[in-house]
């Protein structure tokens, strides 16, 4: 027994499919790398890079701990070149915990929504309170838990500038010169 000719046509077909893979795979290739082209191109035009002129700085002594004491500072050695100051905060005590419980509640809501528009006609999605609390219609519930997390969040964002700062900073510079400058003056201060 001889083999079939008949199974010289799947070769054809198979290199026509890959053919047919390569082409899509490199058309959607080349879609990504224009779109990276055209929004390198439009960082350029609008001339924002402040990532390359921030400055990570450590080491501040606890009676320097505000935007303006270290932006003076910077200030004195760097005339008209310092931007914006941030100040690095422990949030972790004071903001985490409602963010997390915030998060929690809109996820909740979310999927609740998504249960719901997924399935109008039946019964709406219930949630308890506790373990073993009364059961309740989820989306007004996780509603009005984002609502007063939310609230709590603002209030805390308000109070932000009374949060303890740890000692180091962001500090962002005007010019990749300026940056490099206070970079190189740092090093040899601490040398």
């Amino acid at each position: 027994e001889q083999g079939s000719g008949r199974l010289w046509v799947v070769a054809p077909l198979c290199w026509l499919t890959s053919v047919v893979v390569y082409l899509k795979i490199f058309r959607a290739l080349k879609q990504v790398v224009s779109l990276k082209t055209s929004e390198e191109r439009r960082l350029c035009h609008t001339d924002i890079h402040t990532r390359h002129y921030t400055l990570f700085v450590s080491g501040i002594p606890e009676s320097s701990r505000t935007e303006e004491a270290i932006a003076q500072h910077f200030e004195a050695q760097f005339p008209g070149n310092v931007l914006h100051v941030t100040l690095v905060k422990d949030l972790t005590t004071l903001f985490e915990p409602h963010l997390a419980e915030y998060t929690k509640a809109w996820r909740s809501l979310k999927h609740a929504e998504a249960t719901l528009e997924e399935n109008p006609q039946a019964s709406p999605p219930m949630t308890r309170e506790r373990t073993c609390g009364t059961k309740r219609h989820a989306i007004p519930w996780y509603s009005e838990q984002c609502a007063a997390l939310r609230a709590l969040l603002e209030q805390r964002r308000e109070s932000f500038k009374e949060f303890p700062a740890l000692p180091c900073c962001f500090v962002t510079f005007s010019s990749l010169a300026a940056a490099a400058s206070a970079a190189s003056a740092a090093q040899q201060s601490t040398a």
